[in-house]
């Protein structure tokens, strides 16, 4: 056998592998994008399971802010009030008795 020969041999393995490693090349790749896709897919779920949860998180603190707070709220103004309105009698009682020693003292004089 001759260089040119053995030169053409080798060629024609080496083209024989070269076929051989694309066409798993090729297998790989679609594997590849095979599991890729699912993984999209997957993660796509996930967000949307995500975002679900978070819209029903919302939404329970909507309600407990709209229940329990707002009643708190509600009854701190209602003690507010109370309060004051204790203060003006508290006042009006104080004032009471000055007005009568100022009117005792009137005639006093």
């Amino acid at each position: 056998m001759d260089n040119n020969e053995l030169l053409t041999q080798i060629k024609i393995m080496f083209d024989e592998r070269d076929k051989k490693m694309d066409a798993r090349f090729e297998q790989m790749d679609a594997k590849f994008e095979q599991k890729f896709d699912r993984f999209k897919s997957d993660i796509a779920v996930m967000f949307e399971q995500a975002e679900e949860r978070n819209i029903g998180r919302i939404k329970n603190l909507e309600l407990l802010v709209k229940n329990d707070v707002g009643k708190k709220i509600s009854t701190l103004f209602d003690g507010y009030a109370l309060n004051r309105e204790k203060q003006i009698e508290l006042e009006r009682r104080i004032d009471k008795p000055e007005d009568d020693i100022s009117e005792i003292k009137s005639e006093t004089a």
